[in-house]
């Protein structure tokens, strides 16, 4: 299940992404430098999508006043088998610098 901090995260990236627009507008008409790259909102994107993964699952199993153990088992797997396909996938994703 995604933590809370994790499903804040996503729909801050869900937020960031819907107003990419006007922010970079509001950035440039205050003569602010914008620093984010391609890269960057490529990341935020694809972060984006893995996090709705998690996301969905913590909705669904919220959702139950007890989930069973046959659910949960089932529900990890999937998390498992995506994160392996994400792996793969995500390889040529740019490296996220930390400054």
């Amino acid at each position: 299940m995604l933590l809370p901090g994790g499903i804040l995260l996503f729909f801050m990236f869900q937020r960031f992404l819907e107003l990419k627009t006007p922010l970079l507008s509001v950035l440039a008409d205050l003569n602010h430098d914008n620093d984010l790259t391609y890269n960057d909102w490529e990341i935020i994107a694809k972060s984006c999508d893995i996090l709705r993964r998690f996301n969905e699952i913590t909705i669904e199993m919220s959702s139950e006043k007890s989930v069973t153990i046959s659910k949960t088992v089932l529900f990890s797997q999937a998390l498992c088998n995506y994160c392996s396909k994400l792996k793969l996938e995500y390889q040529k994703l740019p490296e996220i610098k930390i400054l």
